[in-house]
């Protein structure tokens, strides 16, 4: 079965589609190619047969394929933006509109895109007029499933609430089960809390990140202590009610700064820079969080190693290309975990040979269904997490 990765970024979703046997023909970015460097150093995984192309959606070139797997940009409804710039008519939902166009060129049998969940709550309008885009350009039938899911209901630790909109020829069918005990965060990382911070020893990119914010929060951290859970603004109070603004400014921190971050702790916003805690769900995994979460237990950032490790990506995948790279902190968390991609390529993989799985949801609409999974975990003893729909 041959996939096309168009838009999927730092390989999350890609490697997972390749993990459970598709063949990757082709990876297909807009300008800048946003976390290119990464897939390409990832062939060993990924495969040979496929070529990169970046450059405008209209000069990509189409590759016939089963899939067209793909997570634009969810900005156009993600929290973490203003609301003056969400919603069906914001800008950047152009590039849902250019991932369905290109799709449609490859006259795939199945095209699965990841968003938040939003895209389904506020953009379900949206969702129907992009499969309504790729029937008018292939003069094929195809039916929707919303798929929602939260990565700790498919063996991820984060919460971590996320969508997929599958647009199919054949009969789509969801694996709809519990998992009935999600682990915390930590376990998927304590064995690295004996691992040099290197970028080259096993396994590598065992790193915290060079960022401003990242230096600022680890000059903190070891002149203040920090309880688990804590969020920043209070170690930075402790600091200012010590040594006024000379203290903090000292440690590279703005007044302005030390201010908003009070607020955001005192109001405890789920996005605010915290030190995680051992026993609870991961925080989401966003693209600003290699640069403000803080180790349950050690005195620093996490590392470029355990956020792969947060996101389900192997040891013997290669994090080496994020050292230097401008955008290499962000491609993680813009990215899907392979909790969730190989759960759903499993379902692709069953579509395509004729055996769906049998849950396919309730009818919403005409050939358009909802499955919703969710909740289906049960959290670890004593854990939490936050609960929010985090986007990139």
């Amino acid at each position: 079965m041959r996939v096309v990765d168009c838009m999927c970024f730092a390989g999350g979703l890609t490697w997972s589609f390749t993990d459970t046997g598709f063949e990757l023909v082709a990876k297909r970015e807009n300008y800048g190619g946003f976390g290119v460097p990464i897939v390409e150093a990832n062939r060993h995984l990924l495969g040979n047969n496929w070529e990169t192309e970046v450059c405008a959606p209209g000069n990509w070139t189409p590759v016939q394929a089963d899939v067209v797997i793909g997570n634009p940009p969810c900005s156009g409804f993600s929290c973490l933006n203003s609301s003056s710039t969400r919603g069906i008519d914001s800008p950047v939902n152009q590039c849902m509109v250019d991932f369905v166009g290109y799709a449609a060129r490859c006259l795939p049998t199945i095209v699965v895109m990841e968003s938040v969940q939003q895209a389904y709550s506020g953009g379900r309008e949206l969702m129907v007029r992009l499969r309504d885009k790729i029937e008018e350009l292939t003069g094929f039938k195809y039916g929707i499933t919303h798929a929602l899911h939260s990565v700790a209901a498919l063996g991820g630790s984060q919460l971590r609430r996320r969508y997929f909109l599958v647009l199919s020829r054949v009969p789509f069918g969801v694996d709809e089960r519990e998992v009935t005990y999600c682990k915390s965060g930590l376990s998927f990382i304590t064995d690295l809390m004996d691992h040099e911070l290197a970028w080259d020893t096993f396994p590598d990119g065992h790193m915290i990140a060079g960022t401003s914010r990242a230096k600022r929060i680890n000059k903190l951290l070891q002149v203040e202590p920090w309880a688990q859970g804590e969020q920043i603004g209070y170690p930075l109070d402790r600091v200012f009610d010590r040594g006024g603004i000379d203290a903090v400014e000292a440690l590279g921190f703005q007044i302005g700064t030390v201010i908003s971050s009070i607020v955001d702790s005192e109001l405890g916003s789920p996005y605010a820079t915290r030190r995680v805690r051992p026993d609870r769900l991961w925080p989401t995994i966003t693209g600003a969080s290699i640069s403000n979460q803080v180790h349950p237990i050690l005195d620093r950032t996490i590392t470029y190693r355990e956020a792969a490790r947060l996101m389900g990506f192997p040891d013997d995948w290669t994090v080496k290309p994020c050292n230097g790279h401008r955008d290499g902190h962000k491609w993680f968390g813009k990215g899907v975990t392979t909790f969730a991609g190989r759960w759903i390529a499993k379902m692709a993989m069953a579509a395509l040979k004729g055996n769906p799985f049998p849950v396919q949801g309730e009818e919403i609409g005409e050939r358009e269904r909802l499955v919703n999974v969710s909740n289906l975990f049960v959290k670890p003893p004593s854990a939490g997490g936050s609960d929010d729909d985090a986007g990139e």
